[in-house]
Order: C-alpha cells, then sequence, then structure tokens
C-alpha cells in the first residue's frame, strides 16, 4: 500500500492540486494526508471530489485533512488540534493498523500537548501504529542547516519518543524537508512503534521534491507478509523522469546553495509543472475520444489470438532488406523486435496512451502476443480500429499563432502502426528502386543507381 503526507501550505493552488492528483495516479496511492490546507472547511468535498476519494475527515482545527476511498475501513479514534488518531482496516492488510496524521503547533509549549496525547495512546498501544506528519521540531543539530540558534523544544521530542516505544522509521531522498530559502531543516518525518516494524515486511518513506510548498511530501510505502492487494499498471514514465530530475536538483542545491543550482532547481521544477499541465490537457482529451468506447471489441481481439482462432501458418518466412531469409518463428520474432527497439524511446505516444519505450522496457513480458498481433495483420486478420487511430495535433509555425494556416497538422499514431509500417518498409526497400521513377527519386532518403 502506499500514503502520502504533504504539508501543502494551501490547497487553493492549481499547480498545488493538480501535483497532487499526478502523485496519487504515480504511486497509487490510497491514503492521503493534507496538512495546512488554508482553505474553508466548505471546499473539503470539492477537494476530495477532484482527487477521486470517496470519504474523508478533518480534525478539529481544519489543519488535518484525511482521504481514503470506499475499499478501505477507516474509524476515528482520537479528534486532536494537532492530530487526528485513527483505525485502519484494508484487505490488502492482514492485520488493522492504526495510523495518526500529525500537524504540531510551531509554538514549543503548546506542543506539549501534543507529545502527552502521543505517549497517552502508546500505553494501551501493542497493534502496529504508524505516526507521521509535520512535527515542526528536529532531534538532533544535523537535521538543520544554514542556522545558528538552537531550535527550541527538542529533548522533549526525543523524550516523547522514547517514553512511546516509537523510532524513527528513516528515509529515502533528500535531508530536508523544509526550507524558507534561507534555512532547511527536516521537520517531516514518520515515527513508528515495534509492532509496526515487525508485521510491515518493507517500509519506506520518500522524501519527494518540494515543487508547489515549502515542505516535502512524504511517500510512505509498505507490504505486509500478507499483502493481497492488486498492482494497477500505469506507464508514467515523462512525468516520473521530471519528479526525479527535480529531486537531484533539490538535493545538489540543499548541499550547495549557490545561484547556479538554485537557476537550475527552478528550471526542473517549471518543466515538472509544464509537463503535468500537458498531461492532464492529454487525459481530458483522451477521456472524450470515440475510440475507447471500442476496449470490448480489443479484448476481443486479443484473447481471439491468445485461443489461436487463426492460422498463421501462412507466413513461411521473411527476407530482410539485406536478403536474408527468416524462415523460423525465432528469425520472424527478431525481426519484429529489431522493429520495436529501432523506434524513437522518447517519440510521443498514440491516442492509446503507450509509447514505443513502454514496448521497449516491458518486452519480455508482451512479445509474444506483439509477435501474434503482428503475423495475424500480414495473414489477413482484421485490425482493429483501436489500432490504427490517430491524434491529430495542430502545432503552432510562430509564436501567438491564432489562425489555422499559422498551424501545422502532424499525426501521433499507436506503436503497433509504427511496428507494421517499418516491417513493410524494410520489405518494400529492396523493391523501390524498380518502383519509383528517376522523376520522383528524391522520395527516396537516398539516391539510387539507374544505371
Amino acid at each position: 500500500m502506499s500514503a502520502i503526507i504533504w504539508n501543502v501550505r494551501g490547497v487553493a493552488s492549481v499547480a498545488t492540486r493538480r501535483r497532487l492528483k499526478k502523485l496519487i495516479q504515480l504511486h497509487q496511492v490510497y491514503l492521503l494526508v493534507l496538512l495546512e490546507p488554508f482553505v474553508l472547511q466548505h471546499s473539503f468535498a470539492y477537494i476530495r471530489h477532484y482527487l477521486r476519494f470517496d470519504t474523508g475527515a478533518q480534525n478539529e482545527s481544519n489543519k488535518i485533512w484525511f482521504f481514503w476511498n470506499s475499499g478501505t475501513n477507516v474509524t476515528i479514534i482520537v479528534d486532536h488540534p494537532q492530530f487526528l488518531h485513527v483505525k485502519v482496516e484494508d484487505p490488502r492488510l492482514a492485520l488493522p493498523i492504526y495510523f495518526t496524521p500529525v500537524y504540531a503547533s510551531c509554538d514549543a509549549s503548546v506542543r506539549r500537548d501534543l507529545w502527552a496525547g502521543l505517549h497517552h495512546i502508546s500505553l494501551d498501544m501493542e497493534d502496529p501504529w504508524i505516526v507521521g506528519g509535520d512535527f515542526n521540531v528536529i532531534t538532533h543539530d544535523g537535521e538543520r542547516t544554514g542556522h545558528n540558534t538552537r531550535d527550541r523544544g527538542t529533548t522533549a521530542f526525543s523524550d516523547m519518543m522514547l517514553d512511546s516505544g516509537l523510532e524513527d522509521a528513516g528515509f529515502l531522498g533528500n535531508r530536508y524537508t523544509w526550507t524558507n530559502g534561507r534555512v532547511r531543516k527536516r521537520l517531516d518525518r514518520v515515527l513508528i512503534n515495534s509492532s509496526a516494524a515487525a508485521f510491515c515486511r518493507q517500509l519506506t518513506v520518500k522524501h519527494l521534491n518540494r515543487t508547489s510548498s515549502d515542505h516535502s511530501p512524504l511517500l510512505l510505502q509498505w507490504t505486509s507478509d500478507d499483502d493481497l492487494g492488486p498492482r494497477p499498471f500505469r506507464f508514467l514514465n515523462r512525468v516520473r523522469d521530471a519528479e526525479d530530475r527535480v529531486d537531484e536538483a533539490e538535493i545538489v542545491f540543499d548541499s550547495d546553495p549557490i545561484p547556479e543550482h538554485r537557476d537550475i532547481l527552478h528550471q526542473v521544477q517549471a518543466a515538472l509543472n509544464q509537463t503535468l499541465s500537458i498531461e492532464e490537457g492529454f487525459w481530458k482529451q483522451r477521456a472524450g475520444s470515440r475510440w475507447v468506447c471500442e476496449g470490448d471489441h480489443n479484448t476481443r481481439y486479443f484473447h481471439a489470438m491468445v485461443q489461436g482462432r487463426r492460422i498463421r501458418s501462412r507466413i513461411r518466412s521473411i527476407r530482410t532488406q539485406a536478403g536474408e531469409v527468416l524462415a523460423t518463428p525465432a528469425d520472424i520474432q527478431t525481426s519484429v523486435r529489431e522493429a520495436v527497439f529501432n523506434i524513437d524511446a522518447d517519440s510521443v505516444a498514440g491516442p492509446d496512451g503507450f509509447s514505443s519505450l513502454f514496448f521497449q522496457h516491458c518486452w519480455d513480458i508482451i512479445q509474444e502476443d506483439v509477435y501474434s498481433a503482428v503475423l495475424d495483420f500480414f495473414d489477413g486478420g482484421h485490425l482493429p480500429r483501436g489500432f490504427a487511430a490517430t491524434s491529430i495535433v495542430l502545432l503552432p509555425k510562430k509564436v501567438g499563432a491564432c489562425r489555422w494556416t499559422e498551424f501545422r497538422p502532424i499525426s501521433l499514431c499507436t506503436v503497433f502502426s509504427k511496428i507494421i509500417t517499418k516491417l513493410l518498409n524494410t520489405r518494400l526497400s529492396t523493391l523501390l528502386p524498380r518502383i519509383i521513377s528517376p522523376s520522383t527519386e528524391w522520395f527516396h532518403p537516398r539516391p539510387f543507381d539507374w544505371r
């Protein structure tokens, strides 16, 4: 399962909501905690609907918002101004876990009430317990940089952890989770008790980059010994790459905050926001595409191929451009594989959303299906409309284009169409000198010797 805890410092921003939505999709988040939403309570339902969660809860101070879906049962046990203590039950978990999102006060004296509340919960806590959020305090001087004054409340926080049987779950990524531009600190963290450490076979906490907030989102990913959760698939390589670039730039800047590193960080953050904006617009368009309605037809097509509905033995061999005869299935599969891996990995995906990078990364899994589909096509089989679908995109010829004549249309086809085209091109290239006349020689990439 995955969860995100993030002090968003305001959820009204379009950029923040857009990134939240993509993080949820990218990491298959089942539980989401937002701290300091900075909007009125009546906006809670709108944000929950926008992020596509079925239900949620707020603590009494409206500083903690907690979202989950209908497949998960959440029982609120303690509603406190600085935390929300809940019991989480889910089919993916063999046992219930107790989860306590925290938003601690900036005032050390007010935080004493938080430490007392967590210690009180620990007295009867023998089940797995995860506590996480913005504690607004560090545990030692190594968790800050750029500030010489001593943090107040450090000792009280460490004493609470010791008395409550809680330990730091550790982290991956950048050391610091908060910055104001001059000072950087690790204010956000996840704590667990011994039962949680034993129950969760692997618990990782990753500090994601601080784009859209001055705090890092905390990504929690854990599995239990009996985790039966589904593994939904998403191929979101461009957003993932943009997130990784921001993570790296942020670590470099925090370790050496010179102007050049700050400029690089701002550039990759802007690129991430632009990628999120472009992808959101793409999916909005795709939701209305007619070819999506043919998904059932495509499913029948692939099932028919798996069941061997068509006889593919009519294709006995394929002759390559070099004159080599591919007679065995393994040889022909090699030809199909070469066609797939000759496609630019960074080429734009077609209307089905699957890029050539997906085919290349997942080739060991899908190669038999692709090979069978190619053979079926060359054997005269029916090609589903989804395979042949294209997206028409208008590219501006100049800045500020506003007339039809100022745009250049391009067609984005599916990777399967590209595979078929490359195979046809390979087989036809040896015949082109006998088909294309000298007057149209410029259509071919290389001049022919027509003597």
